[in-house]
């Protein structure tokens, strides 16, 4: 019977994730699946692809405090929660920001 898993590589994070963790998961564009996965690619090529994704491709935003257990498995992690709304519950405490400004 086939066993079905999957691994998320990290790297060391970028500028804008930085202040949220050390590491971040890799991140590269769709069309370069397939070098990844080529059986033809170098281990310089592969090591290449590892490096931390560029900052100015990334958004940022607020979330709920619901991303904080694994249990909440739904688009309500990923919503955003306006900021203001975020300031008037107990001073933030009920939102995470991932990339503070």
């Amino acid at each position: 019977e086939p066993l079905e898993t999957c691994v998320i590589i990290t790297t060391n994070a970028c500028d804008r994730a930085a202040d949220v963790h050390d590491r971040m998961p890799v991140i590269f564009p769709i069309e370069r699946a397939k070098q990844w996965l080529s059986i033809d690619s170098t281990e310089a090529d592969l090591l290449a692809m590892l490096s931390p994704y560029d900052a100015a491709d990334l958004d940022s935003y607020d979330v709920a405090t619901v991303v904080n257990n694994p249990a909440n498995d739904s688009a309500d992690c990923i919503r955003p929660v306006d900021e203001s709304d975020s300031r008037e519950k107990s001073s933030g405490a009920d939102a995470l920001s991932l990339f503070p400004d």
